[in-house]
């Protein structure tokens, strides 16, 4: 069983609760139709953690990422 202590942070607290944290190994799949809202919870999620991040872009522009993290262009 996975501990609270090992649940890792989405970078925002609101979400972190209601979803009870992240699991390492989570896919982790942004939906809004605000764009402004997506860029928010991405960018507290890529800037959370010093652990290797990687972010698949399927669409959209080119984001400014975080530093360390990789981007794989998918588009």
């Amino acid at each position: 069983m996975i501990t609270h202590d090992e649940r890792a942070s989405s970078g925002v607290d609101a979400l972190d609760q209601a979803l009870d944290g992240l699991v390492t190994g989570d896919n982790v799949v942004w939906v809004a139709d605000d764009p402004a809202v997506h860029d928010h919870l991405e960018h507290a999620f890529l800037a959370e953690s010093e652990a290797p991040r990687v972010l698949v872009l399927l669409d959209g522009d080119t984001p400014t990422l975080p530093p360390g993290v990789a981007m794989v262009d998918g588009r």
